[in-house]
């Protein structure tokens, strides 16, 4: 596997506006046909076809210049379409006049509720889908998959055929099974999240996929989807402590759990653990118990 980190002079061929970018752009090559695009510490996708090039989650406008000077200045195609992952900004406020006003825009059907607003740094999409996406593009086929509300309402996973490769935008980590980033949660929907993962499963056995890339810049860029069946037992774990939480009387008026009440040793066994991130958490799951939030 090939590595690049590009320090990007614009061009003034291609950008007037801008004479150089951020150092933190960095590409790295999984195959011939496709490059993982990190920014920020968040990490999208490119898919190059012959004609034309398809970008998932162009993040800010920043990072769109970076990939449209990658993609110019190695004489690849342009960007001709791009897939939303789901509905956050920080995934895809592009800059509506960065891209070709007629650039195919492809996300699933519940994120219009959160794009159908006239947000100036989103380019709105043009294609909805429900459950399933096809993108056949010369040799390069695409599924995308939506299995319910997970990390907010409409985050679809995306399978890279040729590859055999699957991009998890959030809820995983390439390295193994682990406590979540944000352990407040506000995007997380417990009443749906073990089918997403139950699906998931079922995904990776029928197509027989054994890897993934993550939305998030890692140690590993590829994990193991063993990972997946290791962080639905995480999850497993948390709501069923919230469940015996309630059963025990030891959550109070405010939802909070008295650790001390707990064996702590079933959660230290994940990394990034931390005692106060699980309080919040197991608080998010008996909040939802209690009263559906």
């Amino acid at each position: 596997m090939k590595k690049k980190f590009y320090t990007l002079l614009l061009s003034t061929l291609f950008f007037t506006s801008i004479s150089i970018a951020s150092s933190d752009f960095s590409i790295e090559e999984v195959s011939r046909d496709l490059i993982v695009f990190s920014q920020n510490g968040q990490q999208g996708l490119i898919v190059i076809n012959e004609n034309n090039s398809i970008v998932v989650d162009p993040m800010n406008q920043e990072t769109t210049k970076n990939i449209q000077n990658f993609l110019a200045s190695n004489g690849k195609p342009m960007i001709s379409r791009i897939i939303y992952s789901h509905s956050h900004w920080d995934r895809i406020s592009t800059g509506k006049t960065t891209l070709n006003k007629d650039i195919a825009v492809i996300a699933q059907q519940e994120c219009s509720l959160y794009l159908s607003t006239n947000n100036k740094d989103v380019l709105g999409p043009t294609i909805y889908f429900q459950d399933y996406f096809e993108i056949t593009d010369g040799r390069k086929k695409i599924d995308l998959y939506y299995y319910g509300p997970s990390h907010g309402e409409c985050m679809i996973v995306i399978h890279l055929v040729e590859e055999n490769l699957l991009f998890i935008p959030d809820l995983l980590h390439t390295k193994g099974a682990s406590f979540p980033r944000d352990a407040t949660l506000p995007y997380l929907r417990p009443s749906t999240l073990i089918n997403f993962f139950n699906e998931l499963e079922k995904l990776v056995q029928k197509k027989k996929i054994k890897s993934f890339i993550g939305g998030h810049k890692e140690d590993k860029l590829i994990g193991s989807t063993s990972i997946i069946a290791e962080q639905k037992i995480f999850w497993e774990l948390m709501q069923k402590t919230a469940e015996q939480a309630e059963i025990d009387g030891i959550i109070n008026l405010d939802n909070f759990i008295d650790l001390e009440q707990l064996d702590l040793q079933p959660y230290q066994q994940y990394d990034n653990y931390n005692s106060e991130d699980l309080i919040n958490i197991i608080r998010r799951y008996t909040s939802f118990l209690n009263m559906g939030r």
